[in-house]
């Protein structure tokens, strides 16, 4: 089951809570310190935290603060005095998934934790694919472009961002937009384009945008990754759980190669996209969520449709809208420009001088095919700021005779799908992406960090968890 620790001082309390997570299946240890607690959450870090307020050498919302410092992955619930609404408050504010009230009626506590630990996985999973599209991407800050098919395809994502995502009460269906193009090509670029200058980005809280690669997901657990379950839907759904719809709640949810799916899981989506309406697995009754929904595909929907994989009333619902993202040989400079802009954030990063490039360079760059689109051009760009010593780049240091588009993190994770038919652990998952972005880093921590949106120490602490060695990543930095 899962792995949880219980920071409180009051040994009958303590034992008693232990105990009865115990009898539910858990690993259980129990602290009266913080500094005990502490050094276990850094060692191991748990599924869950369950932490009283004052302690007798430091104060849980402290603890609380250091966790989510340290990005882990890792559901606190905290154990408040009865009525101590400002203790929930500030917990709540710093982080917290969760509260309870003294004294702690264990069946509430059980279900509590179990939905927690639940919530947080899938938050995490979705962190992390989060960040291996951002590494993936280039971690681009904003669609880089002056071409004219490009500004086309940016005026129309903009207009679709005006559209705002049905309030509580209301019984509007999703606003939902089908985004086009060839692989690398710049649809997930669009897609948060659209999110960031939706009015719902513009808020206090920050809305939620949900990235699902729907080639990763295997077709027996596509339902319950959207939708979420109820407790006892299916053998090990020991807890009801989220689905990711239901996390894009008052945000976007992108839903990248949706071709992939299943005619069953289009149908299901089709009462989403018309009514904003979805039944998780198990259930009986209908939900409703609002959020906007970015379609995307690099297939031909159409030819779909005519050999019977694709839903034809979801493709004119999806269809009504659509943007064409142009590949990067029909986009005029735009080549020329992302390689300037890359190569100069590539130097920044790095703290050496700017690049320039020579006639000869500009020349290839601009008659390239890009068959990978901009995704190959990242990979080029990351290959020449790593290898290459001098600040002049000529076309010979870019050799496009011999560059192919490699692979990338999302496209590693469907291969190992595709091997043994589930989803790789998220401990998987997480040592991937780091071994990735170090490996792009050149062994470089801080660098490594920065791409995937992590602070150096929450990278550094995740390294030394995962036993991530030197080897095969150029050494560590």
């Amino acid at each position: 089951m899962s792995f949880i620790i219980v920071l409180e001082d009051e040994p009958r309390l303590r034992a008693s809570i232990c105990e009865g997570l115990e009898m539910d299946g858990h690993t259980v240890r129990g602290f009266e310190s913080v500094s005990d607690a502490w050094d276990a959450i850094v060692q191991n870090e748990p599924n869950a935290l369950l932490t009283d307020v004052n302690l007798p050498d430091g104060n849980g919302i402290d603890l609380l603060k250091r966790v989510r410092e340290r990005e882990m992955s890792c559901a606190v619930i905290v154990l408040t005095a009865y009525g101590s609404v400002e203790n929930a408050v500030e917990a709540m504010r710093a982080g917290a998934d969760d509260y309870l009230e003294k004294p702690v009626a264990l069946d509430e506590l059980t279900l509590v934790v179990e939905r927690r630990i639940q919530d947080t996985r899938t938050r995490a999973k979705v962190r992390i694919f989060e960040r291996m599209e951002r590494l993936r991407s280039g971690v681009q800050s904003g669609p880089i472009g002056e071409s004219a098919a490009w500004q086309n395809a940016v005026t129309l994502a903009e207009r679709f961002a005006n559209v705002p995502v049905p309030g509580k009460g209301e019984n509007d269906a999703c606003p939902a937009i089908l985004v086009l193009g060839e692989t690398g090509s710049g649809k997930g670029e669009i897609a948060r384009l659209i999110h960031r200058a939706s009015p719902e980005a513009a808020s206090t809280d920050e809305p939620p945008f949900v990235h699902v690669n729907c080639a990763a997901l295997p077709p027996t657990l596509v339902e319950s990754e959207l939708f979420g379950h109820e407790k006892g839907a299916f053998t090990d759904a020991k807890s009801s759980r989220k689905g990711l719809f239901e996390l894009a709640e008052g945000g976007t949810i992108f839903l990248d190669e949706i071709g992939e799916l299943s005619p069953g899981i289009q149908a299901k989506l089709l009462l989403v996209v018309e009514d904003g309406l979805y039944r998780p697995v198990g259930s009986v009754t209908e939900r409703r969520v609002r959020t906007r929904l970015i379609a995307a595909t690099n297939q031909r929907l159409d030819e779909r449709v005519e050999r019977g994989e694709f839903r034809e009333d979801l493709l004119y619902r999806l269809n009504a809208l659509t943007i064409r993202v142009p590949p990067l040989r029909e986009r005029e400079d735009d080549a020329l420009l992302i390689a300037r802009v890359l190569l100069d954030r590539a130097a920044e990063s790095r703290g050496v001088v700017p690049f320039t490039l020579t006639e000869d360079a500009k020349h290839a760059i601009r008659n390239y095919p890009w068959r990978g689109n901009v995704r190959e051009l990242i990979n080029v760009i990351k290959r020449i700021s790593i290898v290459c010593h001098g600040t002049e780049l000529t076309a010979a240091d870019f050799d496009l005779g011999d560059i192919r588009p490699r692979e990338s993190p999302n496209a590693a994770v469907v291969s190992t799908l595709s091997e043994n038919g589930t989803l790789p652990t998220l401990e998987d998952m997480e040592r991937h992406l780091i071994e990735e972005a170090l490996k792009n880093a050149s062994g470089n921590i801080s660098a490594a960090a920065n791409s995937i949106g992590l602070n150096r120490g929450a990278l550094r602490y995740r390294i030394d968890r995962l036993g991530i060695k030197a080897s095969g990543v150029g050494g560590l930095s």
